[in-house]
């Protein structure tokens, strides 16, 4: 019988190859990973501004639309609970009021300060809405 002869060059991979390959696809997912977790964190700071915005707005429009005098009656500090991504989120709203005055004259015009406040990863972040309401000349 003829033996047949092994080439020194057989086909496939050694065990150091497979797992020197499999160490660069685990570093290239962590990569991946790592700034998917980024992206989602950035997403939610996102999130968490814009319903500040929308709370700020909500209370400057409830405050153009509503009587005059009633607008001292707001007080000063509030909390609101908001939604975001399925879990409750607390938002600390504060509102100041200033009269606006030139020459010792108030001309009818209350200055609202409104800063809506909130804790997001153990970092406190705010958004500040001043708006002017005048009051309505009666006719």
């Amino acid at each position: 019988m003829v033996a047949l002869a092994r080439p020194n060059n057989s086909r496939g991979f050694t065990l150091v190859e497979v797992l020197v390959s499999m160490l660069i696809l685990a570093i290239g997912l962590i990569g991946s990973l790592i700034g998917m977790m980024a992206a989602f964190d950035q997403n939610l700071g996102n999130t968490l501004r814009n319903e500040a915005v929308k709370i700020a707005q909500e209370q400057a429009e409830a405050a153009r639309n509503m009587d005059y005098s009633l607008i001292q009656a707001i007080p000063a500090s509030q909390t609101v609970w908001r939604q975001a991504r399925k879990r409750l989120v607390k938002f600390t709203l504060n509102t100041a009021r200033t009269s606006p005055t030139a020459g010792g004259y108030t001309y009818g015009m209350t200055k609202l300060t409104i800063t809506v406040s909130w804790d997001q990863k153990k970092e406190s972040h705010s958004y500040v809405l001043e708006t002017i309401v005048r009051e309505l000349e009666k006719s």
